[in-house]
């Protein structure tokens, strides 16, 4: 009896205490977690109806020589002359490498003998025929004879001028590929020399910038290259030539710009530039409202829109979604035909992670943002620069982590 009493005591034992761990959890399960105020998110804003300049387009490129050549001889022989380097400018006409000539100059020797002898033979079958004792066929042999030693006479002092390797034209050792004393194969590069008097931009234009100009257009524009390293700097160019296929790989038509040489700068091929394109006055906008490319999106519906910043006071706003009806575009510019006014308070960038609703502040009303962001501001070495609105967004991505 006492010991079905125990078996009992602990059954009820054991239902008591997973009651209360339950109890437990379950009371934990039931408990919300404080709610902690949202962050205030900058953006950079845009005054509807603000005065803008001419619209402009950027395209980044490379840099690359008008005329670069690899030079080689056209004779095989040993180096013995080899007086340029990587980097070094040179003049028309100098001389760039030099062959062992010895060989070449006894070929020459030796073809000039030939020829004086067809020359003597020729003169005394001429005295003959006069007085004819020889035939006219013994005249034209003879006559033949010198002609071939003549020809081998010129064929071996350009050989022996094909020894001296010399400029064709002013510019800059790119690269060599050989070092003195080494036996060169005629027709193997030596070195490469390129004309860096007049420099070529090459960019790659997108398809929805192609799609809206044609080529006449195109030539009415005003295009200028600026430097990352150069700020302040820009240098006229001009549109040479424009490809009409697309590359395969990014779809993008190949354009190229030429540059003149600067007297104080040395720039040279493989260098990255920008072609800033200024459209003239037929293409900026006639549309009344006019905003940012970058702050109109496309949502789902395929639908445009953009995200009005209205006042909430204490200089804070908040987001709302309108739909808008674009019209044209020039450049990083659009037209907005309904669904904005003037003097409206609109996002520029980082439409992509807005939501509705959301508390913002703009970027422009927040001066520690504008120092930390402004790209003029000292870095420490070795620190890349990052542009206002990239660095807003990954502090305010940082500010929404959890």
């Amino acid at each position: 009896m006492k010991k079905n009493i125990n078996v009992i005591g602990r059954a009820v034992g054991i239902v008591l205490l997973c009651a209360a761990v339950a109890a437990v959890f379950l009371y934990k399960s039931d408990q919300k977690p404080p709610e902690l105020p949202q962050p205030v998110r900058p953006v950079k804003s845009f005054l509807v109806g603000s005065e803008r300049e001419v619209p402009k387009l950027y395209f980044p490129g490379t840099m690359d020589a008008e005329t670069g050549v690899a030079l080689s001889f056209e004779v095989s022989g040993r180096l013995i002359e080899f007086p340029v380097q990587r980097g070094q400018r040179v003049k028309k006409d100098a001389v760039l490498a030099r062959l062992d000539d010895r060989d070449f100059q006894n070929q020459v020797k030796n073809a000039q003998a030939d020829v004086d002898l067809a020359q003597s033979t020729l003169a005394r079958i001429e005295n003959a025929l006069k007085l004819n004792a020889v035939s006219q066929e013994d005249y034209s042999r003879a006559k033949a004879d010198l002609d071939k030693a003549q020809a081998q006479l010129d064929i071996r002092r350009k050989a022996l001028e094909d020894t001296t390797l010399t400029a064709r034209f002013d510019g800059v050792i790119a690269d060599t590929y050989v070092d003195n004393f080494d036996t060169i194969a005629a027709g193997n590069p030596v070195l490469k020399l390129q004309n860096v008097q007049v420099l070529n931009l090459v960019v790659s234009v997108p398809e929805s910038y192609v799609l809206q100009s044609t080529e006449d257009r195109w030539r009415k524009w005003t295009f200028s290259a600026q430097f990352d390293a150069l700020p302040g700097r820009s240098f006229p160019v001009e549109l040479k030539e424009f490809a009409s296929t697309a590359d395969a790989i990014t779809q993008t038509y190949r354009a190229t710009f030429t540059m003149k040489a600067q007297p104080d700068l040395l720039i040279l091929p493989g260098m990255s530039g920008t072609v800033v394109a200024s459209l003239p006055e037929e293409d900026v906008l006639d549309a009344a409202v006019q905003v940012p490319s970058d702050a109109v999106g496309i949502s789902s519906d395929g639908s445009a829109f953009v995200w009005v910043l209205e006042d909430h006071g204490e200089g804070t706003y908040i987001t709302r979604q309108r739909i808008v009806t674009p019209s044209e575009r020039a450049g990083t510019w659009l037209g907005i035909s309904s669904g904005l006014a003037k003097g409206e308070q609109i996002a520029a960038a980082g439409i992509s992670v807005l939501t509705q609703g959301r508390v913002v502040r703009r970027l422009e009303d927040d001066p520690a943002a504008l120092v930390a962001s402004d790209p003029t501001s000292p870095t420490q070495p070795g620190e890349p620069m990052i542009s206002r609105d990239v660095q807003a967004l990954d502090a305010a991505a940082a500010e929404d982590a959890p």
